[in-house]
């Protein structure tokens, strides 16, 4: 018998823990935290605006690891250090949703996040 949960990778974003970037259930994607990570050298900049752009790059790399398109996102779950740096963060969103009228869900919080990291996303997608 198949697994019915499989778990999804991004190369070069670990979370330095035995916990997957994604768990695909089904059709259905459930992401754990997806920091601004650059893969290339697995550290997260200290600059919110690049920060904001590789977290929602490597989002666009887990959906598509688990077969699907940022289409197939339904609600993103936002994190932040600091909620007045929304505009900063909003950038990368437009960037990665441009359709006014096919966006995600979101939900903002102000969170304490852990060393230099100022933003992370949670998101559910429905694949296919």
């Amino acid at each position: 018998m198949a697994n019915k949960r499989r778990s999804i990778h991004v190369d070069g974003v670990a979370h330095g823990m035995p916990i997957p970037m994604g768990s695909l259930v089904g059709n259905i994607l459930f992401s754990s935290g997806i920091a601004g990570t650059d893969p290339a050298t697995g550290s997260i900049p200290d600059d919110i605006e690049r920060q904001c752009e590789l977290a929602f790059s490597n989002m666009k790399k887990l959906v598509e690891n688990a077969g699907g398109t940022v289409e197939d996102v339904g609600a993103v779950k936002i994190h932040m250090r600091d909620r007045g740096l929304r505009d900063v963060m909003n950038k990368a969103w437009v960037n990665s949703f441009p359709d006014a009228e096919s966006r995600p869900a979101r939900h903002v919080v102000e969170t304490n996040l852990g060393g230099n990291m100022q933003i992370q996303l949670e998101i559910t997608a429905v694949i296919g």
